[in-house]
């Protein structure tokens, strides 16, 4: 009673009041939502969720639907433990420590994507399964001249998506070692196993295997981890108007897990650039292509989840270029 007597008498005091419960109804509002939180694009950001572990899949959960499903590599769960797949760790021009993921080719040379390769700096290498472990084992690496297919890519503004040669090698001063700190099988080499495209696209495969070291997270930046996931292949060559429109390179680069309706999407996500994509051929997985970048139009507010674009390896100029490089033509 006597608060109702304060209200009367005091207009101030009542206003306030009435404009606090206000504020506290749009706040309750805006917390039954899902992403209430306006971006500056004017569209709600995601409400994040916190990764869960399913049955040993690791799925990225955003406003309650599952982004990224990518499956966890353990112990010979790899196509072959010849199929090696690198982590690649090194700072960029700017002194910040990045994540890349890489192909071993032979016992001396690791391929990833040319973008990671746009500095002066050298690279440590792993192939043990978890880098972040205390028990990873690192070998150096470093990119000679002329080991970037196309054009030099010194720093990162000389980097052009649109050539469609996110290629590069490096070459590692030691051997590589496995988790038990012990030198990998030194006549190991994929190199003979990537083929011209026509190849393997005869077979028509609709599904491919990609594995890296990407994030595991749905904010992009939790990375060091090995793990795989199968993919739609989308388009194999990027011939097509669609393709294009995409920002994909015709007959250069092709395309991979474009997220489809009513279905969860599985997607490369960042750590993973340079890290190959397989197709299985007569029961052999071969290496098709390497990350390099999301598609054109992907959400801006997601780092992953849409669709990547890959550079192909089946190409007889890369092959060639490849060949010349090692020394295998």
């Amino acid at each position: 009673m006597r608060l109702a007597t304060v209200m009367l008498l005091n207009p101030l005091a009542n206003r306030c009041l009435w404009i606090g419960l206000l504020i506290c109804i749009l706040m309750l509002a805006a917390g039954r939502g899902q992403g209430a939180e306006l971006s500056r694009w004017g569209r709600p950001f995601p409400r994040v969720t916190p990764a869960v572990e399913v049955g040993g899949a690791i799925k990225k959960v955003i406003d309650g639907n599952v982004i990224v499903s990518i499956l966890t590599v353990g112990p010979g769960s790899l196509p072959s433990e010849n199929r090696r797949v690198v982590g690649i760790v090194f700072y960029d021009e700017r002194g910040e420590s990045k994540t890349c993921s890489g192909l071993y080719l032979d016992a001396r040379h690791v391929m990833t994507a040319k973008h990671c390769t746009c500095h002066g700096n050298e690279y440590r290498v792993t192939g043990t399964k978890n880098m972040n472990s205390a028990a990873a084992t690192w070998t150096i690496a470093r990119l000679q001249p002329f080991f970037q297919a196309g054009a030099a890519c010194l720093a990162e503004r000389d980097f052009k998506p649109r050539e469609g040669n996110d290629i590069a090698i490096l070459t590692l001063t030691s051997p590589l070692l496995d988790d038990k700190r012990r030198p990998v099988d030194q006549t190991t080499s994929m190199i003979g196993d990537i083929v011209p495209l026509d190849t393997w696209r005869a077979s028509g495969p609709q599904e491919v295997l990609v594995v890296g070291y990407g994030s595991t997270t749905v904010d992009g930046l939790t990375t060091g981890t090995q793990n795989q996931a199968k993919m739609q292949l989308n388009s194999s060559d990027c011939g097509t108007r669609a393709a294009k429109s995409l920002g994909c390179r015709p007959y250069r680069e092709m395309i991979i897990g474009l997220r489809r309706r009513n279905a969860p999407p599985t997607d490369a996500c960042p750590g993973d650039s340079g890290g190959p994509a397989f197709v299985d051929l007569n029961g052999k997985q071969i290496p098709i292509g390497l990350v390099s970048r999301s598609i054109y139009g992907a959400r801006p507010d997601v780092p992953c989840g849409d669709g990547g674009i890959y550079t192909l390896l089946g190409r007889t100029d890369v092959i060639s270029w490849i060949g010349a490089r090692l020394g295998r033509d």
